[in-house]
């Protein structure tokens, strides 16, 4: 079967079509636009069969970042952060395999599909490609207030009534400045990690996502600031993202005071009520890190959330690069030396 692969370069359009078919905030525009640079390159690509979109996704072109590697056009990556959208799902199989066609096409070396908020399981088409499956944790927000309330057990309840006596308040803030404050309370994470012998806490456990990245994200909107303090400062803080009916919460950064007075969970249930205010279907609390997890998916569970299967993706390498790279280096240099 025939499906064509399209690139969109009209972003108004994929977006559309993203809201339409209920896709992930990890395939918008605004969240990919973010991080464009010199070595990463927002990529928009539809599947089409009979002239009718059947399917699609979005990520990121990576270069290399040395330039003369970069104008050969070789060794270029894709990561992928959520995906494929499959509006048909007799083609789920056909769209996975137009794509790696596509992708190996067009001279690209390798993709990664890291799978953030993508419950449809991906056959693994074999010859070397990798695929795993993972759970993340949903809070179900399509519900009356009071029912989505009723969900939070018992434990939950305690560490939030420990942060109301204590003077814990919540707050929403679209500030990007407010990035700094949460590289430093992720800081303090990975120390309390460290001390209880977890394996550290990685903030670029989202690959590409630094802290310029999350301020141009605040900056259009797709993302946002849920933190909770008291009369000494910020305590915890959270960077979500969120489009239309779907949210995601990325990155949590909690110092010893904010752990001690349940200050973490009070940001938590504070974004589920403003996303169900603001009319938001889903709230993903993400996965769990390979160490000290019981801890994380009861707590993640005690909010209310359900567990659910997720699937990512790696390709293998797709080019036989060797000879070629050889080659065009060859050529680049030999032109640098005729005209210098």
């Amino acid at each position: 079967m025939h499906l064509e692969v399209k690139k969109i370069k009209d972003n108004a359009k994929w977006d559309s079509q993203i809201e339409s078919s209920f896709g992930s905030p990890f395939l918008t525009s605004r969240f990919l636009e973010a991080f464009k640079s010199k070595t990463l390159e927002p990529i928009y690509l539809t599947l089409e069969k009979d002239g009718k979109v059947v399917g699609g996704i979005s990520g990121l072109v990576t270069h290399p970042s040395n330039p003369i590697i970069k104008s050969t056009r070789l060794f270029r990556g894709i990561t992928f952060y959520s995906g494929p959208l499959v509006l048909d799902i007799e083609l789920k199989k056909d769209i996975l395999m137009a794509l790696i066609t596509y992708i190996k096409k067009k001279g690209f070396s390798k993709f990664i599909d890291r799978g953030y908020d993508q419950p449809l399981p991906l056959e693994n088409p074999g010859n070397g490609f990798r695929t795993y499956n993972y759970n993340e944790f949903i809070i179900y927000l399509d519900r009356d207030w009071s029912i989505v309330e009723k969900g939070i057990k018992r434990g939950i309840r305690r560490k939030l009534k420990r942060a109301q006596e204590a003077g814990v308040s919540f707050k929403i803030s679209n500030e990007p400045e407010m990035i700094n404050v949460l590289d430093k309370l992720l800081e303090r994470t990975g120390e309390s990690r460290s001390r209880r012998g977890y394996d550290d806490f990685k903030k670029d456990y989202v690959p590409h996502l630094d802290t310029r990245v999350m301020k141009e994200q605040i900056k259009n909107g797709i993302s946002g600031i849920g933190y909770a303090e008291n009369e000494n400062g910020i305590l915890s803080m959270q960077f979500f993202t969120r489009f239309k009916k779907k949210s995601y919460a990325i990155f949590i950064g909690t110092n010893e005071e904010g752990y001690n007075l349940g200050a973490n969970a009070l940001v938590f249930k504070g974004i589920m009520e403003h996303l169900h205010k603001e009319g938001c279907s889903e709230y993903n609390l993400g996965g769990t890190p390979k160490t000290g997890k019981e801890g994380l998916i009861q707590f993640k569970e005690g909010l209310g959330a359900e567990r659910v299967d997720n699937y990512s993706m790696v390709s293998p390498f797709l080019q036989n690069h060797s000879l070629l790279f050889l080659i065009k280096i060859k050529n680049k240099f030999r032109n640098f030396n005729e005209y210098s």
